[in-house]
């Protein structure tokens, strides 16, 4: 039996075969018709009907192909907010809000909250409000992750929420520091956030993208509040792959 990416594979090449095969004998019924043993109008229905089968499985192919590689829970946003709580940036507060899709009936009951890292110590987790003990963090590559069980299955099409909280310590003491998120699944819009103690404010603030190490365009100006203690950048339909970053100096 044929793998689902061999069938799509063969789906593709079919309708392209035949959209091509309809699209020359359609120019043929109306340059030179003569040739064949057939009338111009039977030549031009032969090849108009190939080709709208043939584009019709093409469509049919991208649609198919969208739907098997989809994963079963989509991303549709993230905001990543940072509250530094005193000023030395030793005590601070790292929420992460994610709105969600599924975009298939989940079958397991248990959903795995991943990417909980700081440059510090992490020294509490909440989970929509609930605090995870320490002896249920695992350490994965330098990053936390925590298995939380569902009270039941997802079904296709419902959104959710995810807030993920981390209580973090000595994570931001340099003059410049950067918040950083990496883009790992396609989202419509990602927020960064950074709150600063009312007795230290930032003196420069500014958003970029960057790949590896190296920058690869500068974001647009945060926003900043009216108190002058919150700088927000928001990106629509970031890039997959790309490390958004808002970094300032204090």
């Amino acid at each position: 039996m044929w793998s689902k990416d061999s069938q799509l594979y063969f789906l593709s090449w079919f309708g392209t075969i035949v959209g091509v095969f309809g699209l020359v004998v359609s120019v043929i019924a109306i340059v030179h018709p003569e040739g064949f043993p057939v009338t111009p109008g039977q030549l031009a229905y032969i090849g108009g009907s190939s080709l709208i089968v043939g584009t019709a499985t093409i469509g049919v192919w991208r649609l198919l192909a969208t739907a098997i590689t989809r994963s079963d829970i989509e991303t549709i946003s993230v905001t990543k907010g940072l509250t530094i709580l005193d000023n030395t940036g030793n005590d601070a507060i790292l929420i992460r809000t994610e709105k969600n899709r599924a975009n298939r009936k989940t079958l397991a009951h248990t959903l795995t909250v991943g990417g909980i890292a700081a440059t510090g110590d992490v020294k509490e987790i909440k989970i929509d409000g609930e605090v995870i003990p320490s002896s249920e963090w695992e350490l994965v590559v330098k990053e936390y992750r925590v298995v939380r069980i569902l009270q039941r299955p997802f079904t296709p099409g419902e959104q959710f929420s995810r807030v993920c909280e981390m209580r973090i310590a000595n994570s931001f003491p340099k003059k410049r520091e950067t918040l950083v998120h990496e883009v790992s699944q396609r989202m419509r819009e990602l927020v960064l956030q950074v709150t600063f103690p009312e007795t230290r404010k930032p003196n420069d603030v500014r958003g970029y993208l960057a790949f590896g190490d190296q920058t690869h365009a500068a974001l647009s100006a945060p926003e900043r509040s009216p108190d002058g203690r919150t700088f927000t950048v928001p990106v629509p339909r970031p890039q997959l792959g790309g490390s958004y970053r808002i970094e300032w100096e204090w």
